[in-house]
């Protein structure tokens, strides 16, 4: 289970920038993580799941494999893969499939706006591959660094996906539309923008329709999980 991805990614993404950059205090630094991770969880009561999962992440390797993703550097990143023991050549990322898509799943609401299809999906899971190829044609034709031809590289990239990433893609895809933005974006976003968006819609259905609507809306609550309505 990867489900430790979303619940820390407050912390992960807090740390990421120092973990990049920070190539010599690296093993100092995953303790502090690790240090403040087990601090919220003992002020909170979480699923029998997620504390099976903070095991993994005390005692194993699961935040550096997380961090890698962020490495630009080739040099660095490879150094990083062999204290992993990884094989860039089998898992480029290090990751399984279950840690890319929590990874890579947007933060932002507004990605969400619209039903999700492959393509939005692939450039979210598979940036770094569709980049590395977009790199290798431009190469090859000799007009390297022109944003121009990345797009249809991308394209290329997407179009002969392997049957794995296929699979990947298409999960992702109908997770991401299941489930939504994750439950913190909800929460900002539905405080920044419900009453505009409401406002909008009823007065056009006024405007259109000539009707008038009354609604309920409800939301979870962060602390129980149970709904709230408001009218």
């Amino acid at each position: 289970m990867a489900e430790w991805y979303a619940s820390w990614e407050g912390v992960l993404t807090l740390h990421k920038d120092q973990f990049v950059n920070r190539k010599n205090s690296r093993k100092n630094l995953l303790q502090q993580i690790r240090n403040e991770i087990v601090a919220i969880h003992r002020t909170r009561k979480d699923s029998e799941d997620l504390r099976k999962g903070l095991k993994k992440v005390l005692f194993g390797l699961s935040i550096q494999r997380y961090y890698l993703q962020f490495l630009t550097d080739a040099e660095d990143r490879r150094a990083e893969q062999e204290l992993l023991g990884d094989a860039p050549e089998e898992e480029p990322s290090g990751m399984s499939p279950e840690d890319r898509e929590l990874a890579a799943r947007p933060k932002d609401a507004g990605f969400y706006k619209k039903e999700l299809n492959a393509w939005d999906v692939a450039q979210k899971l598979f940036k770094q591959e569709m980049d590395d190829y977009d790199k290798e044609q431009q190469q090859k034709k000799g007009v390297q660094h022109s944003i121009k031809y990345r797009t249809g590289h991308a394209r290329e990239w997407f179009n002969n996906m392997t049957s794995a990433h296929r699979k990947e893609v298409e999960e992702a895809r109908d997770k991401w539309n299941r489930e939504g933005a994750p439950a913190e974006a909800q929460a900002m976003y539905r405080k920044k923008a419900l009453k505009k968006v409401l406002d909008d819609f009823t007065e056009q259905i006024r405007r259109t329709m000539g009707c008038r609507i009354v609604m309920f809306v409800s939301h979870k609550k962060n602390a129980d999980q149970t709904l709230s309505v408001k009218m």
